[in-house]
């Protein structure tokens, strides 16, 4: 059987699981709490709600993942793949809200078919995060992140080590500031040249409408500064996303990016433009879309789609791609 008709067929089994399901009586009195909230907003008259219980310290999870990627290596000709994935994880927050220490460790087993050159693999995961307020209004955290063979959520192969500073300002009651910079050191077994260090900043502005409506628009800017001049690029980008609740059990978060990447060392072989000298510069543009259910307490299906594109100034780099995942996780 192909891969894609696996997929297809375990996709459309988990809708059935989905859709037939039903909520218990604890979601239920969660959506009933959510729509109470709703209604206080709107100045209508409500019963008080019932406290929610505390977040345990300590969580874990599991999740089961099945992919199909129509390009994963993103190129030209690029090869279609399915992939499963198995996780589990474990995190410690020191308080449920603005935690002044967290941490986060995954492990993950991905299983790609046909596997192109090493996709197949176990891959670790963790975070640790130092985070104080700043008086009312705010907030500073400091995070490292290590990642040894990419994550669960990701498609990357490289060993990636980051220190990222951030900054929250809250501006009004449902508008947030953020700004980061981060630093990034990144290895790749098979390609030292594509080795070496990376400096980021980026800027969001967060707006919260009630009831569980956020969006955020952003912005970034990214140096990386490969051991192989042949990798050495320059990334601009902005962004944005909308989440919105879809009844009492569900929600819909959909996404947009757009980034322009120069490579100040790399020309562009047989160039588009008139100008042979012309460096390679390419544009690509991402739209997603994710939609989420809570099936039982705990319990939640996650499906998502990608759809991504690159347009280039030298011919044969162009590639448009298609990404679909269908997720089952649970959570203590």
């Amino acid at each position: 059987m192909r891969p894609s008709t696996t997929f297809i067929m375990t996709v459309l089994a988990c809708w059935a699981t989905v859709l037939g399901a039903q909520p218990s009586a604890d979601s239920a009195s969660a959506g009933s709490a959510s729509a109470g909230s709703a209604g206080a907003e709107a100045g209508q008259s409500t019963a008080a709600p019932v406290p929610a219980a505390p977040r345990p310290r300590w969580r874990g999870g599991l999740l089961v993942t099945t992919q199909f990627d129509s390009n994963i290596e993103h190129e030209a000709d690029g090869r279609s793949t399915s992939a499963g994935v198995v996780a589990a994880d474990v995190e410690f927050r020191s308080r449920d809200r603005d935690p002044g220490f967290a941490f986060a460790y995954e492990i993950a087993g991905q299983r790609y078919a046909p596997d192109p050159e090493g996709w197949s693999r176990v891959s670790h995961h963790a975070e640790l995060a130092l985070g104080r307020a700043l008086g009312h209004r705010w907030r500073a955290q400091t995070q490292l992140a290590a990642s040894i063979r990419g994550s669960s959520d990701d498609r990357e192969l490289n060993d990636q080590y980051d220190l990222t500073q951030r900054l929250d300002w809250r501006v009004a009651r449902r508008t947030t500031l953020r700004a980061e910079g981060a630093y990034g050191l990144k290895r790749r077994d098979e390609k030292a040249a594509r080795d070496g260090s990376s400096r980021r900043v980026f800027g969001a502005i967060r707006q919260s409408f009630g009831g569980g409506r956020l969006a955020e628009v952003n912005a970034r800017a990214e140096r990386n500064a490969a051991n192989g001049e042949h990798y050495v690029y320059d990334r601009l980008g902005v962004g944005g996303s909308y989440r919105t609740p879809v009844g009492p059990l569900g929600g819909v978060q959909f996404g947009l990016k757009w980034q322009v990447k120069t490579y100040p060392h790399r020309f562009a072989e047989d160039s588009t433009e008139e100008d042979t000298d012309a460096r390679r510069r390419d544009a690509r543009w991402s739209p997603t879309l994710e939609w989420t259910r809570a099936v039982m307490p705990g319990v939640e299906v996650v499906l998502e789609y990608q759809f991504d594109a690159r347009r280039s100034n030298d011919f044969g780099k162009d590639y448009t791609a298609h990404w679909l995942a269908l997720t089952l996780s649970r959570r203590w």
